[in-house]
């Protein structure tokens, strides 16, 4: 039985308010008549559930608002006569939910209690409701005489009224002790039923309320537990040709837990097959053989049980053809780094490029270069005419036809332009002592020569190693008072170099 708490508190605050008071008797407040009874303020009208209805479940009791009302009364019981209130309470807002009453009939009222917190109404008509169980779960999933797989999930609608279910299985139709599964409370109204056994199963379910107040079974549904079904392929397309490792790929089948790939070299796939077994429906990373590769797919369920293999499909494991090659065009000229600029072949592990000074790439000068990445960048080579061609290693290490043969002529660098100090400048110690030139293209390192002859006869200075655009290193070398003359010459990275620069002369003083 509910407890008079916001009312109690409402009517023991304006007993305290009015002790505090004594001059003025309780007969002297305003709309007082006889002590905590009625006025003229009227009861609310009440709106759901109608009068006689009958509800599934908790019942919402509704009313409209009355003027002036601080709280609104309402009891419920199982008595017409109120003898044995399961509620009594007192609420601010025009609506509650009552989800603690037994199933059958019971009846309700209402009256309210003014903003003075001291006079009521009189209590309104008494309606009745009939609280019913919720009914029984209809649109059953799997639906009756359904075939699945194990590892399904059965399901059904929701009755109003219904927060809990329970949920039997058995292979009779009886439902005789003991049952094979009997769930009781359940809070969802779907269940996965640990059946792993093939076979036909009886399945039924019934819903409560929050009371506890039990619906009838519902009608008795039959499943029967099957294998599962193999799996439809998808790619690599039936006949493909892939170069490369190929992407194998099959359709989801309901209550599969792992799939088995299967590989052969003979269409009887009995020639000492490899299987691979996968969580997922693709496979990528497995090494062929080059030319024709059979391979099927069957699905093993939860509880150990195989589908029948797919049907069986052709894979053909081909080389790759030539790499399309955009740059260098053929015969170009290359000072520096040769940039070899080609499409990305798919399936390929790395890309092979030769190079030599004959056509037919067997002299004592050939050379290999492997990259994994697209552009392929070739240091240079001694100055003069290079034969070359490139070809794809693919993920089953199998060699692709070669391109066709190029040739490209590797070129010295050209000779460095000086820019500073200018020609015949003096440089008056302590002034730095620094000489720099121009870049040059496909220069790695740049050569410079100092002497106090223009012939460079027999030079005072020489670095063959200058990474940069400039140089001053020459503590305890040059002599103040002296004139010297300087040259550089660029160096690419296959040591082919550039002829001097012109030769400019400083006073060092």
């Amino acid at each position: 039985m509910k407890k008079h708490s916001l009312f109690s508190f409402v009517v023991s605050f304006f007993l305290i308010a009015a002790s505090a008071f004594p001059v003025m008797a309780m007969a002297e407040r305003p709309g007082f008549s006889g002590g905590l009874g009625t006025s003229g303020i009227k009861p609310p009208t009440m709106s759901a559930p109608k009068n006689g209805s009958t509800v599934p479940g908790a019942v919402t009791l509704k009313w409209k608002s009355v003027k002036g009302t601080l709280l609104y009364m309402y009891q419920i019981d199982n008595n017409i006569d109120f003898s044995s209130m399961e509620g009594n309470d007192g609420i601010s807002s025009t609506s509650i939910t009552i989800d603690f009453l037994a199933a059958g009939t019971h009846y309700w009222r209402l009256r309210t209690l003014s903003t003075d917190g001291v006079t009521y109404s009189s209590w309104g008509p008494t309606w009745s409701f009939t609280i019913v169980p919720p009914a029984a779960p209809t649109k059953p999933s799997p639906a009756n005489n359904g075939l699945v797989p194990v590892g399904t999930v059965f399901s059904w609608n929701v009755p109003l009224g219904a927060k809990r279910y329970n949920f039997q299985v058995d292979t009779e139709n009886s439902f005789s002790v003991p049952l094979l599964v009997d769930q009781i409370d359940l809070t969802e109204a779907s269940v996965k039923p640990p059946l792993t056994d093939l076979g036909t199963y009886y399945w039924r379910v019934q819903a409560r309320d929050l009371f506890g107040n039990i619906g009838p079974w519902s009608s008795v549904f039959t499943v029967t537990i099957v294998e599962p079904a193999a799996p439809t392929l998808i790619t690599p397309a039936n006949n493909a040709n892939v170069v490369g490792y190929p992407n194998f790929s099959w359709s989801a089948v309901p209550g599969a837990k792992y799939y088995d790939v299967q590989f052969d070299r003979a269409i009887t796939m009995d020639d000492d097959p490899t299987i691979s077994v996968q969580a997922g429906t693709s496979l990528t990373g497995v090494q062929m053989y080059l030319g024709a590769t059979y391979w099927r797919v069957r699905v093993e369920d939860d509880a150990g049980h195989f589908s029948d293999w797919s049907a069986v499909r052709t894979v053909n494991t081909v080389e790759a053809g030539p790499v399309t090659i955009s740059s260098p065009a053929n015969g170009a000229s290359v000072v520096g780094i040769m940039k070899v600029v080609f499409p990305a072949v798919s399936g390929a592990r790395v890309y092979q490029l030769e190079l030599d000074t004959v056509p037919t790439f067997d002299s004592a000068n050939l050379t290999e270069n492997v990259s994994d990445v697209t552009p392929i960048e070739i240091n240079p080579f001694s100055a003069g005419l290079w034969y070359w061609h490139v070809r794809v290693y693919d993920q089953n290490y199998i060699f692709g036809a070669w391109s066709g043969t190029r040739t490209v002529t590797f070129k010295a660098p050209k000779a460095p332009t000086l820019s500073s100090p200018k020609n015949g400048k003096t440089i008056t110690y302590p002034a730095p002592f620094l000489l720099s030139w121009k870049a040059v293209t496909g220069a790695s390192k740049y050569k410079i020569e100092i002497d106090n002859d223009s012939d460079f006869s027999s030079p005072t200075l020489t670095n063959d190693a200058v990474l940069g655009l400039n140089f001053n290193d020459i503590l305890g070398v040059l002599v103040r008072g002296n004139t010297y003359y300087w040259r550089v010459k660029a160096i690419d990275a296959g040591g082919n170099e550039s002829v001097w620069s012109v030769v400019y002369s400083v006073r060092y003083n």
